[in-house]
């Protein structure tokens, strides 16, 4: 039997980051939260090693440009998917070579099938 897909949420809502996290350990995945991305890359360095990140844009304290960009940096989960959620997402979004983009308000069915997808892709 393979491992549970790990997944990092990173979002400023705490209603979406209960919504998402329901719906992904449902789905029988692992899932940690985060409420922005000074938060989320701390738990990269500690050594967090997720398979799929799903990504706000917009969030105070270190936005999901300003995460992303760090992440990249400091090679942190160099082989996890990254999915942006957003309620604007633009082209601009194009430059983080996300695997999917999600737009909010977040469909539940969107959500399991994008991540199922993207888990069984994984190594």
């Amino acid at each position: 039997m393979r491992e549970p897909c790990r997944l990092l949420v990173i979002d400023d809502d705490p209603d979406v980051l209960d919504v998402v996290r329901m719906i992904l350990e449902d789905e029988g995945h692992e899932v940690v939260t985060a409420a922005n991305g000074q938060v989320a890359l701390d738990l990269l360095r500690c050594g967090l090693c997720p398979h799929v990140i799903l990504l706000d844009l917009r969030m105070p304290i270190m936005d999901g440009w300003h995460f992303e960009a760090e992440r990249r940096k400091l090679q942190l989960a160099a082989g996890a998917a990254l999915v942006i959620i957003s309620s604007e997402p633009t082209s601009a979004s194009a430059q983080l070579a996300p695997a999917a983009v999600l737009r909010k308000p977040l469909d539940a069915s969107v959500i399991a099938a994008s991540t199922k997808l993207l888990c069984e892709q994984r190594h």
